[in-house]
């Protein structure tokens, strides 16, 4: 608990430091672009973990959190995230969706806020957007999904991403994701995922090499 509220602390006082922010922050607030569901829909992916992807648009979007009392949103993409074997592909689709969210925090600044995507398990790629979007495109911090393909988040092969997120003290925000196999509801298996996920950062010692990560 005490964890989660330093967590909690600390978003509410990145959201409240660029835009003034009162009220209720969302955290987990996915968008759906219209080009990311086309792009999946290309390669045979019309699900994510069984179910349909929903229709998103950022007025609807707005509409919820009214209702809801949210002042801000902190965007990202969900599951299954922006990685598909293909490097380019990918990298190329990380890209459009950091600068659709950077677009969004433009025409609506004090509503939207995002977290970038990052190809992984392609940790080049990835570094090269993390520099990108962060320095570029000024989004807020980066998602990164429990697993991709396997590959969990304590995996060596991710050292030197974690070190440059570290570096900069970045938020970062864990999702889970489909595991490599399963046959169970995503109700059921997204908490032991991002269960696993954390694991991998403790028994492999990276949260306390990369205690500055927020």
């Amino acid at each position: 608990m005490e964890g989660d509220k330093e967590v909690g602390c600390c978003l509410r006082g990145l959201c409240e430091g660029y835009w003034n922010v009162r009220g209720e922050i969302d955290v987990h607030h996915h968008i759906l672009p219209s080009f990311y569901v086309a792009a999946l829909e290309g390669i045979g992916i019309t699900t994510s973990f069984g179910l349909p992807f929903p229709k998103w648009s950022p007025e609807e979007a707005i509409e919820v959190m009214d209702k809801n009392s949210i002042a801000t949103a902190i965007t990202s993409i969900s599951t299954p995230g922006v990685y598909f074997k293909e490097s380019s592909f990918s990298r190329d689709l990380a890209r459009r969706c950091n600068e659709y969210s950077a677009q969004l925090m433009r025409e609506y600044p004090d509503r939207f806020g995002a977290f970038a995507s990052l190809p992984l398990p392609d940790v080049e790629g990835a570094l090269n957007e993390l520099e990108y979007a962060i320095d570029e495109l000024n989004l807020d911090g980066v998602v990164l999904m429990s697993n991709v393909e396997g590959h969990y988040l304590g995996d060596p092969a991710y050292e030197e991403l974690f070190a440059e997120l570290n570096r900069r003290k970045l938020v970062v925000f864990i999702h889970p994701n489909n595991p490599p196999s399963s046959c169970v509801s995503a109700f059921v298996e997204y908490p032991h995922d991002t269960a696993r996920a954390i694991a991998t950062l403790m028994y492999t010692g990276a949260l306390k090499r990369y205690s500055k990560i927020r």
